[in-house]
């Protein structure tokens, strides 16, 4: 299950809390990654054991960078400022005749969503004050959203890509970073190993870039739960005994890309050689969620999803828009039991 929907089962009584099962399989909350820990986490007690950490990135066309001058010590820069990201992003357009960012702006509400909740909670926003009631139009998410706005008049960025448009520009270098998630590693990975492609030896992975406050990355993860029925204690004996498997084996599901949930697995040489897992092995610390009590999660993305497009495209002045989305998610939560 993934950790951003289990506020919705547990809601409901639906889900076991794991605390007893995981002490048995000898899996405590100190093996577990801090942004696992989080996402397990509600009302108290673990209702999952975590599995791996999932969200954004910032994916890189390494000779953009470089023809772009953004390049120093053998490594690409990156900004660390809303203010020197544009400075950055109009110089490596001037010197490539590229946009900086490669964006799926398109039926893609999470993209624009993504950005947001990481950017506004580094800053300290807290979005969601009780679980009934959002809080998004604040001067923390009006910076975030200015911001993309700007890269969007000042075509910074590509325009009116979907997914896998976004994806196709990105492998064709028509862009300096595509921000996806860690599910691309693989297949970026492969383009970069492939003679005659356009990121051939090109291609790097790193955070998002600290732009305000501290280093923060929204992410989600998937976790291992129990749905709520009565267990002979032989049933929750096996139950342990297949956690305990599972956790042992956690560093076979971060080939995909994902990043373990486990923190012993970070420091296993078989982790360490996977291609840029060190450049992006920081977000199992620094990745945030929403509040353990904030139900509904997808249907919420898909409603902010669209005002944020709204905005960042401006189609409604961003005030409105966030005003907006508040309101519209309000209402959503007002509907739950």
């Amino acid at each position: 299950m993934h950790q951003s929907v289990i506020a919705d089962y547990q809601g409901r009584g639906l889900l076991e809390p794991m605390d007893g099962v995981l002490k048995e399989a000898g899996i405590g909350p100190q093996a577990i990654t801090p942004a696992g820990l989080r996402g397990v986490t509600k009302a108290g007690h673990l209702y999952g054991m975590a599995w791996d950490t999932i969200g954004g990135l910032f994916h890189l066309n390494l000779k953009l960078f470089q023809q772009a001058g953004l390049w120093k010590d053998g490594k690409p820069v990156l900004p660390t400022s809303a203010d020197e990201l544009l400075v950055q992003a109009r110089q490596f357009k001037a010197r490539t005749g590229k946009p900086y960012l490669v964006q799926s702006e398109v039926s893609d509400a999470g993209s624009f969503v993504r950005n947001f909740y990481g950017y506004a909670m580094a800053q300290g926003a807290v979005l969601f004050p009780d679980p009934r009631h959002a809080r998004f139009n604040t001067p923390e998410g009006a910076r975030v959203i200015q911001l993309f706005r700007t890269i969007e008049q000042e075509k910074l960025t590509t325009l009116n890509q979907d997914t896998p448009a976004a994806i196709a520009s990105f492998m064709n270098g028509d862009g300096g970073i595509y921000p996806t998630g860690t599910w691309m590693i693989g297949s970026f990975d492969q383009e970069a190993k492939t003679a005659g492609r356009p990121l051939y030896g090109a291609y790097g992975v790193y955070p998002y870039p600290r732009l305000w406050g501290h280093d923060a990355a929204f992410v989600d993860g998937h976790a291992l739960v129990m749905p709520k029925r009565h267990r002979s204690p032989e049933q929750v004996h096996a139950v342990a005994r297949f956690l305990k498997f599972m956790a042992a084996h956690n560093y076979d599901w971060t080939r995909t890309g994902h990043l373990p949930a486990f923190r012993a697995v970070y420091a296993s040489p078989q982790f360490q050689a996977l291609p840029h897992r060190a450049d992006i092995a920081s977000l199992a610390a620094t990745g945030v969620q929403l509040p353990g009590y904030v139900q509904r999660q997808s249907a919420i993305q898909g409603l902010l999803g669209e005002e944020l497009t709204s905005a960042v495209t401006g189609t409604k002045p961003i005030d409105r828009a966030l005003t907006d989305a508040e309101r519209r998610v309000d209402e959503l939560l007002a509907q739950i039991p």
